[in-house]
C-alpha cells in the first residue's frame, strides 16, 4: 500500500512539473491556455488511463483540470518554457468577484518584504501570481512562508489590475503594485504591521 501511494505521488509531481513547466521539453504540445492530448500525455508518461484518474482525484490540492480529450494544470504555468499566453489563460479563468471581504492574501518569506514594498509582488518567471481568498486558506500560499501579505481587491483594479480565480480556487493577478498591500502579517510571532 505505501508503494502504491508513493507512486501515486510521483506520477502527480510528474504531472505536474511536465503541465506547469516541462511539455516543451518533453516535446508535448501544448495550446495557449496549457491544454493537451491526454492521450498523448498516457504515452508519454506510460499511464493506463485508470492511473491518471487515480493522479487526478487523490491529488489534495486539484491541481488538475480534465475538459473532454484534454487536461492541463490549473494555474502556476512558466511563461519562458511553455506555449501558454497570460491572455489565453485569463480568458479561460473566471473573474474573481470578493465575497465577503475586499482583501486576498499572499505568503512569504520574511527576507522578500523588503523587496516587495519597493518593487510590490512580482510574478517571476510564472505567468501570475497566486493569492488566497481567506487568510485561513492553504491555496495560492506557499507552504511554511510566514509572513501573509493581505491585498486589496479595490486597490488592483484602481490600478488596473484584473484578479482572476482558477477551477481549484487559486486568485491570481499579474501584479500586485506597493499600495495595494492593506497589512502585513507574521505568523510566527502573531503581528500585525501596518504596512504604510
Amino acid at each position: 500500500m505505501k508503494n502504491e501511494t508513493q507512486r501515486i505521488k510521483y506520477q502527480s509531481k510528474r504531472l505536474s512539473w511536465i503541465l506547469r513547466h516541462g511539455a516543451s521539453q518533453e516535446g508535448l504540445t501544448m495550446d495557449s491556455a496549457g491544454w493537451v492530448s491526454i492521450q498523448r500525455l498516457l504515452q508519454l508518461l506510460n499511464l493506463e488511463p485508470q492511473d491518471l484518474d487515480r493522479v487526478i482525484q487523490e491529488n489534495n490540492k486539484a491541481r488538475f483540470e480534465v475538459k473532454g480529450e484534454n487536461i492541463r494544470a490549473s494555474q502556476g504555468h512558466s511563461l519562458e518554457q511553455l506555449p501558454v499566453t497570460q491572455e489565453a489563460l485569463e480568458a479561460s479563468w473566471m473573474v474573481y468577484l470578493p465575497q465577503n471581504s475586499d482583501f486576498i492574501w499572499h505568503a512569504t518569506q520574511t527576507n522578500c518584504l523588503s523587496s516587495i514594498q519597493r518593487d510590490g509582488i512580482l510574478r517571476g518567471k510564472r505567468s501570475h501570481i497566486h493569492l488566497a481568498s481567506t487568510k485561513e486558506s492553504k491555496v495560492g500560499k506557499r507552504n511554511g512562508a510566514p509572513i501573509l501579505l493581505q491585498v486589496s481587491v479595490k486597490c488592483l483594479h484602481s490600478k488596473g489590475q484584473e484578479v482572476f480565480v482558477s477551477s481549484n480556487d487559486v486568485i491570481l493577478t499579474r501584479y500586485v503594485p506597493p499600495s495595494c498591500i492593506f497589512k502585513v502579517h507574521d505568523t510566527e510571532t502573531d503581528r500585525i504591521i501596518t504596512y504604510h
